[in-house]
């Protein structure tokens, strides 16, 4: 029988603690901002001010922690710092991009809930093909970033594309945009952890790898809670000025921000077209940041320092 004698180590409790307040006070306060809240509200300035001391508490306990849960030595690998960077941007354009993108194929295009789901497997395909290139490709050449900054590269185009659907827009071109967002998606979602993992002794990997992998579930949820803040309080403003000419708001039978498809196929023909309008025209903005973020995370592949493999 083989023996095998482990060290036992401490757990960071105070740092798990301290990070575990800040982001959840962060994704409160994003989600009632601007929504339930006004964002100057006593509730959202007090969530926004507990992340702020959290996280300065988080900063000061790893640093005096004998096991962090995230080393500050991390900080110090630009190869880290562009992949985190990375791996959040891709999570929350993700995120912002699809959360809204069902309910927005029922209303503008009256389909059901199943078709509508149906819509984004194009893009998991293409995101499930694009993985296995880009491994591929890795592993036979050991190189990384040309392929890095071309995946961001049909990302950015992916977005921009989608800045430009309107009513009238095919469903099955929406979805092919979609495959090319995923292709993107595809081409560098694992190759960022196989980066971050190849820069770190293999003492560190195991911390280097879930703190990329928090970073991007933190780009995951905020990403959503951007997304919902940004189209919800544009759409309140976007129906008012669309259904003022049938009616007003009263004409919906319900609040805004209580509408769902059914209840929206069965308006009248005048009113249910202003609230498809209003629906595409909430959406776009989103979009556009969505885009902007992703321009951003194509910069931080340009920064990366390319470094073989297993070097």
């Amino acid at each position: 029988m083989i023996k095998r004698s482990y060290e036992k180590g401490s757990f960071d409790l105070w740092g798990a603690l301290a990070l575990a307040a800040a982001l959840s006070a962060l994704t409160l306060a994003i989600s009632l901002g601007g929504t339930t809240l006004p964002w100057n509200s006593p509730i959202v300035l007090g969530l926004l001010a507990i992340t702020v001391a959290a996280a300065v508490a988080f900063a000061r306990v790893e640093t005096r922690a004998a096991q962090p849960i995230m080393s500050p030595s991390l900080l110090k690998s630009r190869n880290f710092l562009v992949c985190a960077a990375g791996g959040f941007i891709t999570m929350f354009v993700m995120m912002g991009t699809l959360t809204y993108l069902p309910t927005y194929y029922q209303v503008v295009d009256q389909m059901s809930a199943t078709a509508a789901g149906y819509m984004e497997l194009p893009m998991n395909i293409a995101w499930f093909v694009a993985s296995l290139i880009s491994g591929a490709l890795v592993a036979r050449r050991g190189r990384y970033k040309r392929l890095m900054v071309m995946g961001f590269v049909l990302l950015v185009a992916g977005v921009l594309a989608l800045c430009g659907i309107t009513l009238d827009t095919p469903v099955l071109l929406i979805a092919a945009v979609l495959s090319l967002v995923g292709f993107g998606i595809g081409l560098t979602f694992e190759i960022l952890v196989l980066i971050v993992q190849n820069e770190f002794p293999a003492s560190d990997v195991g911390m280097s790898t879930a703190a990329t992998n928090l970073v991007r579930e933190m780009g995951t949820t905020l990403g959503t809670a951007v997304a919902g803040a940004l189209f919800t309080s544009r759409l309140v403003d976007t129906l008012s000025q669309n259904l003022t000419s049938v009616g007003g708001m009263g004409m919906l039978g319900v609040n805004a921000n209580a509408l769902t498809p059914a209840i929206v196929r069965g308006l009248p023909d005048a009113v249910r077209e202003a609230v498809r309008l209003a629906y595409n025209d909430a959406l776009v903005p989103v979009f556009w940041a969505m885009a902007a973020l992703s321009v951003c995370g194509l910069a931080c592949m340009l920064l990366l320092r390319e470094k073989p493999l297993g070097e």
